[in-house]
C-alpha cells in the first residue's frame, strides 16, 4: 500500500469518526434539551402547585358568603384576610414577572391576573387595596410597578375606569 493510499484511508476513517462524533453530539444535545424542557415544566408546575395550595388554604379561612359579589367583611380578621390575599397576589406577580425569565413561569401570571380581575368585581377587595396602598405598603420596593399591573387588571374589569387605589 502506498503512502497516498494510506493517507486516503486515514482521511476517510477520520471523516467517518468525525461524522459519528457529530451524530453523537447531536443526540447528546437533544437529550440535554429534553431534560432542560422537562426541568422548566417541572419548575412551572411546582410554582403553580405551591401558589394554588396557599390560595386554597387562604380560601378555607373565609366564610362561605365571601364568594358573593356583595360580601362585606364582618370583622377585622376578615379584613386582614383580604389584605393577605393581596400579599399572595403580589407574591405571584413578583415571582412570575420579576424573578423568573422562564416563559412557562411568566405565563402563569396571565392566568393569575384573571383571578385578580375576579377580585376586582368585589368591592371589599378593591377597598382593601385602597387601604393597603394608602398605608404605603412597599411590596419589596415595587409598589409602583405592582400598582400599575393591578390598575391594568382593574381597568379590564371596569372598562377603563381609573383605579381608586
Amino acid at each position: 500500500m502506498s503512502i497516498t493510499e494510506i493517507v486516503s484511508v486515514a482521511a476517510s476513517g477520520a471523516t467517518v469518526l468525525a461524522a459519528l462524533g457529530v451524530i453523537y453530539a447531536s443526540r447528546q444535545a437533544v437529550t440535554a434539551f429534553e431534560q432542560l424542557t422537562h426541568s422548566k415544566d417541572s419548575q412551572a408546575v411546582a410554582l403553580h402547585s405551591g401558589f394554588q395550595r396557599e390560595f386554597r388554604e387562604w380560601q378555607k379561612l373565609l366564610p362561605p358568603s365571601a364568594s358573593r359579589i356583595d360580601w362585606v367583611p364582618a370583622s377585622d380578621d376578615e379584613r386582614r384576610l383580604i389584605q393577605l390575599y393581596w400579599e399572595l397576589v403580589f407574591d405571584e406577580w413578583y415571582t412570575c414577572t420579576q424573578v423568573s425569565r422562564e416563559e412557562r413561569v411568566q405565563a402563569l401570571w396571565t392566568a393569575y391576573s384573571k383571578g385578580v380581575e375576579g377580585a376586582f368585581r368585589r368591592k371589599a377587595f378593591t377597598d382593601s387595596l385602597v387601604i393597603g396602598f394608602s398605608q404605603r405598603t412597599s411590596y419589596l420596593g415595587l409598589s409602583l410597578e405592582f400598582k400599575e399591573e393591578l390598575t391594568r387588571c382593574f381597568q379590564n374589569v371596569h372598562h377603563g375606569q381609573p383605579a381608586p387605589f
